[in-house]
């Protein structure tokens, strides 16, 4: 298989029902005359041919033919492009925006801030998930919203084909807010967000070294949300920073200095 093809074939039956409301379960089939877009930062190709064997793409280009007896769509006037992963959402986490009871994206009245996980609230039914489906999502990462700390919790990496089980890795990173967010939340710099930050690794860190020893009673963080932080401190978990700003950044990566995991 080409790399070409190879990038497109992340096209899944998540991404059809729109362009082939017929063949959207077929595993065999091919799409023709539409416009290609392959994900490699090639041009665009016009009146260009997919062929899908097993569920994967096997063959992507203008001069491809359709092996006999396959069933077909014509795909005029469509785009046929990679499957797109949606970055930083809170899909499957709310429904109706008026309606608190099915909004699950903030916690800002919980105890709790980095052990928080949005893995067992993520619905696969939700709405949402299926309008961004239907627009060419196949993937998505999952984070929930800060409450009253720069910690907002673990995210999850979802996949938006139809099923009962949407999450395909959970807790897949930490979310934490710096820059002008961050500093609101820490009291109202980034100065203030930066410490909050430094001292609730250390802790996660002191805690990880001694689980049962006595905890200060100063502490900035629960015993929860230190033990939430532990895979971070020991590399196992990514940290996802939000920031505004190309400073905000270079001062997040001189911290690294402190933990170098």
């Amino acid at each position: 298989m080409s790399r070409r093809a190879t990038i497109l074939a992340a096209l899944t039956a998540a991404a059809l029902p729109a362009l082939l409301p017929g063949l959207a379960a077929a595993q065999d089939f091919a799409i023709t005359n539409a416009t290609v877009g392959t994900g490699d930062g090639s041009a665009p190709i016009e009146q260009g041919t997919v062929v899908v064997r097993a569920g994967k793409v096997v063959a992507a280009g203008a001069g491809v033919a359709v092996p006999a007896g396959m069933q077909s769509v014509d795909g005029t006037g469509k785009w046929v492009t990679p499957g797109l992963f949606s970055a930083v959402t809170d899909l499957g986490l709310w429904d109706v925006e008026g309606v608190p009871n099915s909004n699950d994206t903030e916690a800002d009245k919980s105890p709790f801030n980095a052990a928080l996980d949005v893995t067992p609230a993520i619905n696969p039914a939700s709405e949402h998930i299926a309008v961004s489906r239907e627009g060419g999502v196949t993937r998505a990462s999952v984070a929930p919203v800060n409450g009253d700390s720069i910690f907002a919790g673990q995210g999850a990496l979802i996949d938006l084909r139809a099923g009962s089980d949407a999450v395909n890795l959970p807790r897949a990173f930490q979310f934490v807010q710096l820059g002008e967010a961050g500093a609101k939340l820490a009291g109202g710099s980034r100065v203030a967000a930066h410490v909050a930050l430094r001292s609730a690794l250390r802790e996660a860190r002191e805690l990880a070294a001694a689980p049962t020893a006595a905890r200060s009673s100063d502490a900035l963080l629960t015993r929860a949300d230190a033990a939430a932080l532990a895979p971070v401190i020991d590399g196992r978990q990514p940290l996802y920073v939000g920031v505004e700003r190309a400073a905000d950044i270079r001062s997040v990566l001189r911290s690294r200095a402190s933990f170098p995991s």
